[in-house]
């Protein structure tokens, strides 16, 4: 954690920034704030010299405080800088953290669209054929990776699955539900709660009228009010985390937009294209007045907190490396799973559904062809289900003898798959993951006891019970801006069955 009285630490790449009071303190008389603040900017209008210069402001101000930032580009905006010779921009945001905000900012082609029709394997391979031009540009630009990935498609699970692979293993912004926890694995993604989030923008009225007499004052008092009671919840919580963050062109443009928008999600090119002008710009001593607003509130918010970076944030975790786990841990796991089909949390040890779905296959199949238990057993990183679960499974008894010699096809497909099968086919019947687990489950408790039985009921509910949660139970992505008749049912049925792979992160 960083303070405006300490050093500001960041990754190895990053340049070390002083706050020279520092320098004349004691360690013991700095005291460190409980509460924590990931500020960061969608930094995507391309085609906007006012942008550019708003976004090199940003940097400045917050290196001048000693405060680090969160700038996620997209590939076109890297583009744009180097087209304009804006080396000027580069220099000032390379000492602030810097993320990927997809190439085309989800344009060209629509990424929920190809992520809607295709497969899990096919949208996968279609974002990195997509995404991964941008990722490049941004990271030559900046000689170093971008750490985090930001898009608003990541409720599409193949896009965070596909970023994680590509070496992004981080979310900038995903409301998946973290049960007061500072950050949840998902898809195998380390994703920083976001339940404590507040947007920094749009200080002023629409129009270009001047706002009323005390109305920047009541402004201010408002983000003062609204941080205090973000602050104020978290005292005492495993999240201690507030969220901020900024879309540029909230704070130059003129709101409502007097020209129409172009709609980027059809298939042409946000950045090679001719679009019409749409942004009229706020005149100069109203936009001034917005900004040294924003300056306030930051000092206020930074007199308060630890601003923090993502990749020094997600360090204050355990890693979500695959590791060896002991029988007895796996007996503690077994216990949850037979009273709820849930993630297993303990203090040193955080275990999604699917990883136990995971385990009890590989032990069990150690068990059938060595006949004996293994003493450790690895936990895979393994994610949910990703084509359909049936609708209407069938339930029932299996001969044990049948499940042991299912299992060795089971577990080389978990391999080369990194996920748990949505069905699997046993003694004529068809049946969900859920069930199969609860069978896997009972087999291994009676085994650990020395028991033999000869049947297993298959039966029980085939998603977790973090399922239900609002999250994963929205049936439709829709937006105005996106194609007509354009719902992404299918993107909401994967994120439902991703709910698998979910689990809290530990903080160290």
């Amino acid at each position: 954690m960083t303070t405006r009285r300490q050093f500001l630490t960041t990754s190895a790449a990053l340049p070390v920034l002083y706050n020279f009071q520092s320098t004349f303190l004691d360690a013991d008389e700095v005291t460190k704030p409980t509460t924590q603040v990931i500020l960061s900017f969608a930094t995507e209008v391309a085609d906007e010299p006012k942008d550019f210069d708003h976004i090199k402001a940003l940097a400045e101000f917050l290196t001048k405080e000693g405060l680090i930032g969160n700038f996620h580009l997209t590939g076109d905006y890297a583009r744009a800088l180097k087209h304009h010779g804006r080396l000027d921009v580069v220099e000032t945001l390379m000492s602030h953290e810097i993320g990927f905000h997809c190439n085309h900012h989800g344009a060209e082609p629509f990424m929920a669209g190809y992520l809607e029709k295709m497969n899990w394997r096919d949208g996968t391979s279609e974002w990195t054929r997509n995404e991964l031009p941008g990722l490049r540009v941004v990271e030559e630009l900046f000689g170093r990776r971008p750490v985090y990935y930001t898009t608003e498609f990541n409720k599409a699970p193949q896009s965070i699955f596909a970023s994680c692979q590509a070496g992004l293993p981080t979310i900038g912004y995903l409301t998946v539900p973290t049960r007061g926890h500072g950050a949840v694995w998902y898809c195998n993604s380390f994703v920083p709660s976001c339940e404590s989030a507040m947007g920094v923008e749009r200080f002023f009225n629409a129009g270009l009228k001047p706002e009323a007499e005390g109305h920047y004052q009541e402004k201010e008092k408002y983000y003062r009010i609204k941080f205090d009671r973000f602050a104020e919840k978290l005292k005492g919580q495993k999240n201690t985390l507030i969220r901020a963050f900024q879309h540029s062109y909230k704070t130059y443009a003129v709101f409502p937009f007097e020209h129409p928008k172009p709609n980027i999600y059809r298939e042409d090119d946000l950045y090679y294209e001719e679009h019409p002008h749409y942004l009229d710009l706020l005149p100069k001593a109203k936009y001034e007045k917005g900004f040294d607003l924003f300056k306030r509130i930051i000092k206020y918010y930074a007199e308060r907190a630890a601003f923090t970076s993502f990749s020094e944030y997600r360090r204050g975790f355990r890693d979500n490396q695959g590791q060896w786990l002991s029988l007895r841990e796996l007996d503690e796991v077994c216990a949850l799973l037979s009273n709820r089909l849930d993630a297993y949390v303990s203090d040193t040890l955080s275990v999604s559904p699917a990883e136990a779905f995971g385990m009890l296959v590989r032990v069990l199949r150690v068990y059938h062809e060595k006949g004996a238990l293994p003493e450790k057993v690895f936990m895979r990183n393994l994610i949910g289900p990703t084509s359909p679960i049936p609708d209407k499974p069938e339930q029932g008894d299996v001969h044990s003898a049948e499940l042991l010699k299912s299992l060795r096809l089971i577990d080389r497909a978990i391999d080369n798959e990194q996920s748990i099968p949505s069905s699997i086919k046993i003694a004529g019947k068809t049946v969900g993951p859920g069930q199969f687990l609860n069978g896997l489950r009972s087999l291994y408790l009676a085994t650990r006891k020395k028991r033999s039985p000869q049947t297993l009921t298959l039966s029980g509910s085939n998603l977790p019970v973090i399922a239900n949660e609002p999250f994963f139970t929205e049936k439709t992505l829709t937006k105005d801006r996106y194609p007509e008749g354009f719902e992404g049912r299918r993107i909401c049925q994967m994120c439902r069955f991703q709910s698998w792979s979910w689990k809290p992160a530990l903080n160290l």
